[in-house]
């Protein structure tokens, strides 16, 4: 079947899309992928199109497409989900951006992490982390210096702290570090613990030494409460199994 339908030419393209728009089985929209490709290399335009449209699997057989054809303009392209209504096409748009190898991807991850939705953001947190750790270090910790860091969703603050650990630069481990010798008054102790308490996730998220030997610091650190110490030492006990298990299986990375 696939061998027949690239038989087709270019005049077949729109009419075959729409096959692909109501096919259900994952076989037969594979195959249609396939030919989509192979014949609409000269018409990117025609499935960039459909990109706004409802249908996520639409979205993401578009997608498919243009990721194979791979014309100059593709992160460009890709970047029209990332204002499309419908937060599972967004999020589809983010995921192409994280896999791509394109520099310019990077802009629209950051733009992704100013959306208004909090899912997008932090899917935005964890691919920027991964894609260009120099990069995302120093913008996640300006997040955490921010007044307003504290004040945000639970998830939110706990995605920023791990996507800065996830980095695994010395930035991100200096600054980390340098939490705990915050203090802060009767009205600010709150505030400061619970930053201290976002720092032990950050490092905990490194996954190295140096955060292994931080952690085990600040256990002893009596100026940081009883609550952050019992925080730090569960986070370095874990950190230590990790630790082991990766010496046991092979050289840690990072």
């Amino acid at each position: 079947m696939r061998t027949y339908l690239k038989t087709c030419g270019e005049d077949e393209i729109v009419p075959l899309v729409e096959m692909l728009a109501r096919m259900e089985r994952p076989e037969a929209r594979n195959i249609l992928i396939d030919v989509l490709a192979a014949i609409g290399a000269n018409h990117v335009e025609v499935f960039a199109r459909r990109l706004d449209h409802n249908s996520s699997n639409v979205v993401k057989d578009m997608l498919a497409i243009i990721h194979r054809i791979n014309p100059d303009n593709k992160i460009s392209l890709v970047a029209r989900c990332l204002d499309h209504p419908n937060i599972m096409i967004r999020l589809e748009g983010l995921k192409a951006m994280a896999k791509s190898d394109d520099d310019v991807a990077l802009r629209f991850i950051e733009k992704a992490m100013q959306d208004a939705d909090l899912q997008l953001r932090l899917g935005a947190y964890r691919a920027l982390a991964q894609k260009s750790p120099a990069r995302a270090a120093p913008v996640f910790v300006k997040r955490m210096q921010s007044d307003e860091y504290l004040n945000l969703d639970q998830r939110e603050r706990i995605a920023v702290a791990t996507a800065l650990g996830e980095t695994r630069t010395q930035v991100a481990l200096d600054f980390l570090a340098s939490v705990f010798d915050q203090s802060g008054g009767l009205f600010a102790r709150n505030r400061v613990s619970e930053l201290k308490a976002m720092a032990i996730v950050g490092l905990a998220a490194m996954r190295n030494v140096p955060a292994f030997k931080v952690l085990a610091r600040e256990v002893q650190n009596k100026k940081n409460g009883k609550e952050i110490m019992q925080a730090a030492h569960k986070a370095a006990l874990r950190l230590k199994e990790q630790l082991e298990a990766q010496r046991v299986e092979g050289p840690a990375h990072g």
